[in-house]
């Protein structure tokens, strides 16, 4: 289905054929045109929301009031989590260490139900390996789990690529699931030498805010 909205075009995806909340929604329009304006709001957070990546999600929703009405969703203040996540490869070459020889990092805290639904999370940081050496090994993975599994491996949902030698900056985003937590797993690298150091890593989400509830602005009270 195609929606035109001024002289933007959305085309909102659907998983299945038999989309009972996209169809009734669609039904409840009767003869009028949709427009983004005039979607029911079953349709923009269940149809159109899923598809949409960190930042457009956010600017969709500040597009204008009635839209926004439809899709409350607050941008949160970054958070730093950490300051240092330095780890230097202390494992004999030949060890299989943990996992698909993975070690356990830490994770990603996310706003989760009951309190608020979270829609999408941007994790930020500068990172680098031990600076030297003709073999780049050091990388991550954020992998999401079940909340009741304890953080073991499950979908990866970042993949990073190998640890640079001088520090930069990196900026990950992902969409999240209510059901599920999200984990840093690493690899320094074997052979003796190697380092990987995350620095000041901070997170920042998108959470779909009520106004009756208000969460953005509870948040910020509190954190005064």
């Amino acid at each position: 289905m195609t929606i035109q909205h001024n002289t933007a075009t959305i085309d909102v995806i659907c998983k299945h054929k038999n989309n009972n909340v996209l169809s009734s929604s669609l039904c409840s329009l009767g003869s009028t045109i949709p427009t983004m304006n005039n979607l029911p709001g079953a349709i923009m957070r269940h149809n159109v929301a899923e598809f949409l990546a960190f930042s457009d999600m956010y600017q969709l929703s500040i597009t204008s009031k009635k839209l926004h009405s439809q899709l409350p969703v607050s941008i949160m203040p970054p958070r730093k989590v950490l300051t240092e996540f330095s780890r230097i490869d202390y494992h004999n070459g030949n060890d299989h260490h943990g996992p698909y020889g993975m070690d356990y990092g830490f994770e990603i805290p996310v706003p989760s139900h009951p309190q608020v639904a979270c829609h999408s999370m941007c994790v930020s940081m500068s990172w680098r390996d031990q600076g030297l050496g003709l073999g780049q090994k050091g990388y991550f993975l954020i992998m999401a789990s079940d909340k009741e599994s304890g953080g073991r491996l499950g979908r990866t949902v970042f993949a990073s690529p190998y640890a640079p030698h001088s520090s930069q900056s990196l900026h990950i985003t992902f969409m999240t699931k209510i059901d599920q937590s999200y984990h840093l797993w690493y690899v320094v690298g074997g052979g003796g030498g190697h380092s990987l150091h995350l620095c000041n890593v901070t997170v920042q989400a998108i959470v779909y805010d009520e106004p009756s509830r208000s969460f953005l602005k509870a948040f910020n009270f509190v954190a005064k």
